[in-house]
């Protein structure tokens, strides 16, 4: 099965430009040269959690992200690679999708997941929280069509089978946000769809939150509750 890594930079590391080779040789000796690790235009596939955290980081050294990010590309053509394909996760702000991101050098963007009922170019608190499913779907929809239509680098497609924190112990109404089976096929429909409308700019490719997120209600893998109902979602809309 074919893998990538999503780097969770919630912490201001690296702290140094030594410490971000380190993890970088270490990604390289370990993962991204392997034949199973997933590639676009032939080079490793890094998810970045968050690009704002490694914009601080580097400026704590004195640098810019966008360096790290090329020194990183230098690194992995020194070990026979092409480069490294570095994406970067974002909601539909203009900040992030049309300011920052792009300029730093990120080959394109996807999220891991989304919260809100959908920003349209700002990032406002006055958009809040899905208190359903439908709820949660509409602000994806808005959301992928806004960065669709603003950016000039691609977007793999984020989709989610809700959200349910209430396992780590959170009781608000966000946490009704959860699907089912039935549910999270419209969520994979509706994204098929912006695949089939932007196959370039998507790449046809879309990442799924999650396969086994219990604390947070996002999961396809198989439960006693629903079985292989949702993979057999996954494949109905996107197996041959």
């Amino acid at each position: 099965m074919g893998y990538c890594l999503m780097w969770a930079n919630h912490t201001p590391v690296p702290t140094s430009l030594s410490q971000f080779t380190n993890m970088i040789q270490y990604w390289l000796e370990n993962y991204l040269l392997q034949p199973q690790f997933q590639k676009i235009e032939g080079k490793p596939v890094v998810i970045v959690f968050s690009p704002q955290q490694l914009r601080s980081s580097a400026a704590g050294f004195g640098m810019k992200s966008g360096e790290l990010l090329n020194l990183a590309r230098e690194m992995a053509v020194k070990e026979g690679l092409p480069g490294i394909y570095f994406i970067a996760n974002t909601a539909a702000t203009a900040s992030g999708v049309i300011e920052d991101i792009p300029g730093e050098g990120y080959d394109a963007l996807t999220a891991y997941n989304y919260h809100s009922k959908g920003f349209k170019g700002e990032y406002t608190y006055r958009v809040s929280p899905s208190t359903s499913y439908s709820e949660l779907l509409a602000g994806y929809r808005s959301q992928w069509t806004w960065i669709l239509d603003n950016s000039e680098i691609p977007y793999l497609i984020p989709m989610t089978t809700g959200w349910d924190s209430r396992p780590w112990g959170s009781d608000t109404p966000h946490d009704r946000s959860a699907s089912t089976p039935a549910t999270f096929r419209e969520m994979l429909v509706a994204g098929k769809e912006m695949m089939d409308r932007f196959p370039k700019k998507t790449k046809r490719t879309a990442i799924i939150f999650a396969w086994n997120e219990f604390g947070e209600g996002g999961y396809i893998m198989p439960t006693k509750k629903w079985g292989f109902q949702y993979l057999q979602a996954v494949k109905d809309v996107f197996g041959p």
